[in-house]
């Protein structure tokens, strides 16, 4: 059995390794920028990701709540990954997530990951 604060790090874990083919990583300040960037794309293309509010930083999109659901996927990581693998998302969410994967895609080969997604 899942307990609710599981599956939302396993639902989060599970969107930003299908939008970027990794998971969440809080191992750089650049990947904590990137995660909170997935996290509010992701909420604007109308995914709800959780109780998750964002106010404008200097690097883009900051998110508390998100901030401390990444640091405890990273503290449970095996766990996360293995929970994530006996889930699958529902339908009707696969064609929001492709537009955003569809852009972050598109990246141009001479701008950073953590610009591109700004």
């Amino acid at each position: 059995m899942i307990n609710l604060n599981d599956k939302q790090y396993v639902n989060y874990a599970m969107i930003h390794e299908y939008l970027l083919g990794r998971f969440p990583s809080i191992e750089t300040y650049d990947d904590r920028i990137i995660a909170k960037k997935i996290g509010y794309l992701t909420q604007t293309s109308g995914i709800y990701i959780g109780d998750v509010k964002f106010f404008w930083h200097k690097r883009g999109p900051y998110s508390r709540s998100l901030t401390s659901i990444i640091f405890n996927i990273n503290s449970d990581k095996e766990k996360i990954i293995d929970l994530s693998k006996r889930c699958c998302f529902k339908e009707e969410i696969l064609p929001r997530l492709d537009i955003v994967k569809n852009i972050i895609k598109s990246k141009p080969i001479n701008i950073s990951e953590v610009y591109w997604l700004e």
